[in-house]
């Protein structure tokens, strides 16, 4: 089993994942920054013990615009590098 723990980070401290193949217009930047602001940030971003983005590149590019000091993350340890790779292209499809 996957430990997780729902921790908070700075948006700036997170890194992308290098197989992350999702390209963020940004108009939908603006759109999720627009949310942001009217319902703040409801969803945790997935990130791996390295600060590296499982699932969440969006969120944290809005963030990064809207100038927030922290953002809540779900750290999951213990994920394989094949395993994780798998979590990122399934939360793109």
């Amino acid at each position: 089993m996957v430990d997780r723990k729902l921790e908070r980070r700075k948006p700036g401290a997170l890194k992308p994942h290098p197989k992350n193949v999702r390209n963020h217009p940004r108009r939908q930047i603006g759109r999720i920054c627009v949310s942001i602001n009217q319902f703040g940030f409801t969803s945790p971003v997935l990130i791996d013990e390295n600060n590296v983005i499982l699932a969440g590149h969006a969120r944290i590019l809005a963030a990064i615009e809207l100038r927030l000091d922290e953002v809540p993350v779900i750290v999951l340890r213990g994920l394989s590098e094949a395993q994780k790779r798998a979590y990122v292209l399934a939360d793109n499809k």
